[in-house]
């Protein structure tokens, strides 16, 4: 492997790209970047530069992510939060839900896996164990990802 970094980039037009971060190569395959400042876009459009020790380059295919409907049925609350944070979620379906806290690098600090009902679902997430600082709150279901960012007091 050749590879000395991947740059991520991110496009509202799919055509005028710019860079948002940097990763690595590891040579193992197994890559993550979260997109911390989502722009107010009904699409975001993303690529990889893949960056060769010896600075030659290519890019990946364009990938697109549809945020028309992201964050409209996820509420959290207080922000910032000292110990707990609420959690509202709008749900279609009685279905189990993965709830997340993520830093601000992407890395899973705490996670935890319900089963909830149709409609308006309270949850609480205990940040008492966080330090001072922003974090991200992922909710996944069924297909469906959602973020919030947090900051802990």
């Amino acid at each position: 492997m050749n590879v000395s970094h991947f740059t991520i980039q991110r496009s509202i037009d799919g055509i005028n790209f710019t860079e948002i971060g940097k990763v690595t190569a590891k040579g193992n395959g197994g890559y993550n970047f979260t997109d911390n400042q989502l722009p107010n876009a009904s699409t975001v459009y993303y690529r990889l530069q893949m960056v060769d020790k010896n600075g030659s380059f290519t890019y990946s295919k364009v990938i697109s992510c549809n945020l028309s409907n992201t964050n409209k049925a996820l509420t959290i609350y207080p922000n910032p939060v000292k110990e707990t944070l609420f959690v509202q979620i709008n749900t279609t379906k009685a279905e189990k839900i993965t709830v997340q806290v993520l830093d601000l690098q992407g890395k899973l600090l705490q996670q935890e896996n319900t089963q909830v009902g149709v409609g308006n679902v309270s949850l609480s997430v205990n940040t008492a164990t966080l330090t001072k600082g922003t974090y991200i709150l992922v909710v996944k279901s069924s297909g469906k990802v959602e973020q919030k960012q947090f900051i802990k007091e």
